[in-house]
């Protein structure tokens, strides 16, 4: 099979060392690399990158080294088991976890919630007065985030 390249993972970054024609491709995918970078392409690691460089090696296949091709997939692996969980929680049928407050907190502060439990970060951005510090009190109540 042809390849257009190499990549591999060195000190928390991608790198990509490919044909010039891939690379304008390349650039296409991942915006924030700037279309007047030359030579090699370095890329930070997170799970959104893995399956973004997974799903372009899918089309340009390059060589990797054993352990940057197993990290390509654990990374890719992350993020789509995240996406599953996302979607899991704000399907409508979902019910989310009792969290310990005087006043229960609504069904979509619950949700937002249990958003913030499992990435880490959420930025919610709505109306005043929708419950936006009730969100906030009831991921407090999770141990896992204390001391708040």
């Amino acid at each position: 099979m042809r390849t257009y390249g190499r990549i591999w993972l060195k000190n928390g970054k991608w790198h990509v060392a490919t044909e010039p024609h891939v690379q304008l491709r390349l650039k296409r995918v991942f915006a924030r690399i700037g279309r007047h970078g030359v030579g090699t392409i370095t890329l930070s690691d997170s799970p959104e990158t893995c399956r973004d460089l997974q799903w372009f090696c899918d089309r340009y296949p390059h060589d990797f080294d054993n352990d940057s091709a197993a990290a390509l997939r654990d990374g890719a692996r992350r993020h789509r088991d995240m996406l599953l969980r996302l979607e899991h929680i704000i399907d409508p049928k979902y019910v989310a976890r009792p969290f310990s407050m005087v006043l229960p907190p609504r069904s979509y502060q619950s949700k937002e919630a249990e958003v913030y439990l499992n990435q880490g970060f959420l930025l919610i951005a709505d109306d005043v007065g929708l419950g936006k510090t009730c969100a906030a009190i009831c991921s407090f109540t999770d141990p896992g985030t204390l001391p708040a």
